[in-house]
């Protein structure tokens, strides 16, 4: 079954993916996707993690919002489809891409349950994921966030002495390292990881995605710097 990008609901989306071999999960936010509040903020958006983002994404005929480093259109990532006549925004991490290491990635995917909709994380999985999302890839660990980190914490069963950003990575730390797991760069630029809470001894310094991290960092410094100093001479 191939759609061509528009959906009546939420629901039908999931209908679509679950009759199809499409191996994926739902990565976070997933609480309030089939209720009408997901339309609230106007920009509603699907995180998901899957094994093949392509057959994903032909499978839906979602449309691509990006380019690759080629310029061609479609970066594998970043899709959009029309539900109930609202675009939704989608985006397909998949395995190999840096999002969280490789290993990390197929064993999350083999311990996804189904919620009576579509696949999730495992409780585990969903903590310690957020936990790397919220302080590693954002700019700076939210109020929102760490409470919810907190709840969900209380609610596997997982002591938090300290609820900051480090001592959140701290115990990130000893759940990756039992797991065999690794930090990573993410294929993605605009997708950060923010190393200065990390131990480097767990970082896989891939030479390309840190390049192209670096570039996007000086790129966006570069801009910044630009309108400041723009703003200035108006002054």
């Amino acid at each position: 079954m191939k759609c061509n990008g528009v959906f009546s609901s939420v629901k039908e989306l999931f209908a679509v993916l679950n009759s199809s071999e499409a191996d994926y999960l739902v990565m976070r936010n997933h609480e309030n996707l089939l209720t009408s509040s997901f339309f609230v903020d106007g920009h509603p958006d699907i995180d998901m993690l899957c094994e093949d983002s392509d057959a994903i994404a032909r499978l839906l005929g979602a449309s691509s919002t990006r380019h690759d480093q080629s310029g061609h259109i479609g970066d594998g990532t970043h899709y959009y489809v029309f539900v109930d006549g609202r675009k939704v925004s989608i985006d397909l991490r998949h395995l190999g891409d840096g999002y969280f290491c490789l290993k990390w990635q197929q064993d999350v995917l083999k311990r996804k349950k189904y919620n009576g909709h579509f696949f999730v994380m495992h409780d585990e999985d969903y903590f310690y994921t957020l936990v790397y999302h919220a302080i590693l890839q954002k700019p700076s660990l939210s109020a929102e966030y760490q409470q919810r980190l907190i709840s969900m914490a209380e609610t596997i069963g997982v002591e938090l002495t300290d609820t900051s950003a480090r001592g959140l990575i701290n115990i990130l730390h000893v759940f990756m390292r039992a797991k065999g797991y690794t930090f990573t760069y993410p294929l993605d630029a605009t997708v950060p990881l923010h190393t200065s809470l990390i131990d480097r001894s767990m970082l896989e310094c891939d030479f390309l995605p840190m390049l192209r991290h670096f570039l996007f960092d000086v790129k966006v410094k570069t801009i910044d710097a630009m309108v400041c100093l723009k703003h200035a001479i108006r002054l």
